[in-house]
Formats: C-alpha cells, structure tokens, sequence
C-alpha cells in the first residue's frame, strides 16, 4: 500500500476552483480569499471548526438564496420551527457538497 500525505484543505478547494467554470476574474478572488496552509508538527490535531452559517438556494423547500444564522462559539444549537418551515432542508444542504461557489 502507497502511503500519501494529507491534502490540504487550500489544495483541494483551489483544484475545485480550477474546474469550476467561473470567470477567471472570479477565480482569482476566490485564491486570494483562500487561506494559506498553517505549518503543523506531524501528529497534532487541527483546533474545532465552528460553523457561522449556512446558505441554500434552490434546495428542496427553500426557493431563493436564504441564510440560517448560527450563534459563534462552542454548545448546541438548536433550530426550532414548525413543519415546513425548512429546518431538514438547511441540514440536508448542510451535509451536501456544493454544486458551485
């Protein structure tokens, strides 16, 4: 078995990008926007990520483009709604990988 070395995140996100069919313009603020990798000793573990937000256009019951805040920092969150208004939509959408930037 080969044994390759981890991917970064940047490297995997500018070889989506390369392919994504946007305008070169476009592309090239979105490299730029990228952060760059943060050098870490073989074994350390990368710190929690928190998830701000989450954007759905088009997704099964949400129409145009509709952001669900999420309050910053570590905990539960809870989102509350009646039936339709969405709530397995944003956690589908959540769990998808996008179709383009």
């Amino acid at each position: 078995m080969i044994d390759h070395p981890p991917v970064s995140l940047r490297t995997l996100l500018l070889g989506r990008l390369n392919g994504s069919g946007l305008a070169p313009e476009v592309r090239e603020l979105l490299r730029e926007l990228l952060p760059y990798d943060q050098a870490r000793s073989s074994g350390e573990r990368a710190g929690p990520v928190q998830l701000r937000s989450i954007t759905v256009a088009g997704w099964r019951g949400i129409g145009p483009r509709t952001t669900l805040e999420l309050p910053p920092g570590p905990g539960l969150v809870v989102v509350a709604g009646p039936n339709g208004s969405g709530k397995s939509s944003f956690a589908e959408a959540a769990e998808t990988r996008p179709t383009s930037c």
